[in-house]
């Protein structure tokens, strides 16, 4: 037990409701003539704001169609997941979800065809899953070279700069290199 009365104002899911905005408004001194007020006295008066609501994002209502899916699978080598869903009226979450959802089908084709289609890893509880970076039957490398060549973004487009880190992963293993060299 904490020494606490109460929990903490930054314990986790306990949260102190937030306190009401005050406004401060300046009384005209035509209405102070009006309403007979002491002179010298504040001509300011407290009011309660109103409570903002936040504005909930508005979800893409927008269904998929056959014809969205070509379009996606035409263009993502060239365009980028935002351009893309403005041109069909999408979200690029739903672009990205095209293009997993096809490349997870492909796979487990690969896997119903040949069990040992993919090489297997440990996951971080310690389970057996495939590792989708070592196809092993000939199925699964077909598979996997239709999907680096229809379904995925040039390297350079992906985040990070594209396999092995990317620019960002280089820069840093630079720097680390000169602060060890320092030593």
């Amino acid at each position: 037990m904490t020494g606490f009365k109460s929990p903490p104002p930054f314990a986790k899911g306990k949260q102190t409701p937030p306190k009401p905005e005050t406004k401060t408004e300046t009384v005209n001194p035509q209405e102070i003539s009006e309403n007979p007020i002491e002179e010298g006295a504040n001509m300011t008066e407290e009011v309660q704001a109103p409570p903002q609501k936040k504005e909930k994002q508005k979800r893409n209502s927008v269904l998929i169609t056959r014809d969205h899916i070509k379009f996606v699978r035409q263009n993502v080598k060239t365009m980028g997941y935002n351009e893309m869903a403005d041109k069909l009226g999408l979200t690029k979450n739903q672009i990205n979800r095209i293009l997993q959802f096809l490349k997870e089908g492909m796979r487990n084709k690969a896997v119903t065809e040949d069990s040992n289609a993919y090489g297997t890893k440990k996951n971080k509880k310690g389970e057996d899953v495939y590792d989708w970076t070592q196809p092993k039957s000939a199925y699964a490398k077909k598979a996997e070279a239709k999907i680096e060549a229809e379904l995925s973004r040039p390297a350079d487009t992906r985040p990070g700069g594209g396999a092995g880190g990317g620019q960002v992963q280089q820069a840093l293993d630079s720097e680390l290199d000169d602060l060890l060299a320092e030593l």
